[in-house]
């Protein structure tokens, strides 16, 4: 088979993490309405369909290249991932993330169409990113600068790039959105991170987190946490994204108290649901 089961797939796409993408698509398409756009739903469908696909395509890179530069050995303490797991060949997960790379392309031509060549600029990097994020001579996930990459494709340029196809301008305070929507994003990466923290060390990873070492991460995540509250606290909005911050704290206070690292892969679906809520509730501050 040239693809994976259905079953075996949808483990592969990580379909827990995909509200990294949703989330500042909701927040740019809430704004553009507070500022009286009128809603362009084909516009939308294409972001989210493009987005998903770009960071599914991501996911099945890594999972392959991981198992195949020997990252994800039976040791690993992390959620299942397929190609080490023995349920697809590293071949398999490949062609699966090339597939969700054209995919995320179809919908970008559409959306330069709308955008012009700003869209096909920042387009052709997130395609290029998805791949290089595990791939070729200097992979992304395997250095210090991941979290760069997410602040970036799950922050500032997926909440601005959404706002401009949805409006047709840049928005104002755009970076204060798109830092306060990274930031949990980042956070999960680096709790990820300080999880594997051991196995990546060996794996000959330099991660953030093995530059930073153990007690730093964890302040380095709790900073990662709170700080959108502090940076949205700047903006004249009402407080519904606070909806967010007792998941925030609980994850904080949590990774400072957790003895077993194994026991961080509940923690990465606290902070996950930490930054639906602050962006579901930045959303609703907007209407």
């Amino acid at each position: 088979m040239l693809l994976p089961r259905f079953s075996v797939l949808w483990v592969g796409i990580r379909p827990k993490t995909l509200s990294m993408s949703l989330t500042p698509i909701l927040v740019a398409f809430s704004l553009a309405l507070h500022n009286q756009q009128p809603p362009n739903y084909l516009v939308l469908l294409a972001i989210c369909i493009g987005a998903i696909s770009i960071q599914i395509a991501t996911n099945l890179f890594n999972d392959a290249q991981d198992f195949l530069n020997g990252t994800d050995t039976g040791t690993r303490i992390g959620p299942q991932r397929i190609t080490q797991a023995g349920l697809a060949t590293p071949s398999q997960t490949r062609y699966s993330a090339f597939l969700f790379i054209a995919i995320a392309a179809f919908c970008g031509l559409y959306l330069i169409s709308i955008g012009g060549w700003i869209i096909m600029l920042c387009g052709g990097l997130a395609l290029l990113c998805a791949y290089i994020y595990s791939n070729g001579p200097f992979p992304i996930s395997r250095g210090p600068f991941g979290e760069v990459f997410v602040m970036l494709f799950f922050g500032i340029a997926a909440f601005n790039v959404s706002y401009f196809l949805l409006a047709n301008h840049w928005p104002a305070n755009g970076l204060i959105y798109g830092i306060a929507i990274g930031c949990p994003a980042c956070a999960i990466l680096l709790l990820n991170n300080y999880r594997d923290l051991e196995n990546d060390t060996l794996a000959g990873r330099k991660t953030l987190a093995i530059y930073l070492g153990s007690k730093a991460s964890k302040v380095v995540f709790a900073l990662l946490m709170l700080a959108p509250y502090v940076l949205l606290l700047t903006l004249p909005v009402p407080l519904w994204f606070f909806a967010g911050i007792p998941l925030a704290i609980l994850a904080t206070f949590k990774i400072f108290t957790i003895t077993h690292k194994v026991e961080l892969n509940a923690n990465l679906g606290i902070s996950a649901a930490s930054q639906i809520l602050l962006c579901i509730g930045l959303a609703i501050s907007l209407m």
